[in-house]
């Protein structure tokens, strides 16, 4: 997770956004990284993506 966070303030939006999907894969029901996943997919232009990425963030976090 560290690492995708990293990789997006350097700029590799698209590393990033590998690192989060990998991050998913191990936990997914992780909403924090849904969220940065959706922030890297919106640097890329891939604003639909992103939409998806933020409303599953939105529903994990409320699912406490």
């Amino acid at each position: 997770m560290l690492h995708g966070m990293q990789l997006l303030t350097a700029g590799d939006a698209q590393a990033a956004l590998t690192e989060f999907e990998r991050v998913l894969k191990i936990a997914p029901d992780l909403a924090v990284a849904y969220r940065y996943a959706g922030v890297a997919a919106a640097k890329l232009g891939e604003f639909d993506v992103a939409h998806d990425y933020l409303v599953l963030a939105l529903h994990y976090d409320n699912a406490d």
